[in-house]
């Protein structure tokens, strides 16, 4: 990892949705933002994460076409937050000790952010995640990450599958004609 990152970036994942992002560092933390489009054009998924200076998760707030959700550490290192849906409230709360990666959807987005949060010794780990799938379902998994190549990175777990290609940042390579990625900076 170099410097202080900020960057922004669009990218099609392995279904042919459309990814757009931006990652900035600050004195706090890193915050990321996303969306995921599908192939008509149609919004999937939005999320904000912030994280602290060392990767770890402080809060999220997603929002799908049905359902908001919002989710925070707390001082004493529980998660606590709600899933607001046309059902009504669901309040969430995951009690210590809370995984330390944390896998949100399944694009090479996710596959960053766990790599950021995480101290994975090696070319390959096996760990305890919080997995956020686009439906905003939340659930504690075990995933396997494994380094293919360098710069590449596999991450599974029993309800998902991604490799990812990140560059030296750890943020989403961009390549081909329907990848991009520019400076948040003005030049």
């Amino acid at each position: 990892m170099s410097g202080t990152v900020r960057r922004a970036g669009r990218f099609p994942d392995d279904a042919g949705r459309v990814v757009t992002w931006s990652v900035a560092d600050g004195v706090r933390g890193r915050r990321w933002r996303w969306t995921v489009v599908d192939r008509r054009g149609a919004l999937v998924v939005v999320h904000t994460l912030e994280t602290d200076p060392a990767g770890r998760f402080l809060r999220l707030e997603s929002a799908s076409a049905a359902d908001l959700l919002t989710l925070h550490r707390e001082p004493d290192g529980s998660l606590h937050g709600n899933r607001v849906s046309e059902r009504g409230v669901d309040h969430l709360t995951v009690e210590p000790p809370v995984p330390e990666g944390l896998l949100i959807g399944a694009t090479w987005l996710g596959v960053a952010i766990l790599l950021g949060s995480t101290a994975i010794h090696g070319l390959q780990a096996t760990l305890d995640v919080l997995e956020l799938s686009d439906d905003l379902g939340l659930r504690i998994a075990s995933a396997t990450v494994r380094s293919a190549e360098p710069g590449t990175w596999d991450v599974r777990t029993n309800r998902q599958a991604c490799r990812a290609q990140l560059d030296p940042d750890g943020l989403p390579r961009a390549g081909g004609a329907d990848s991009a990625s520019w400076p948040l900076e003005l030049s």
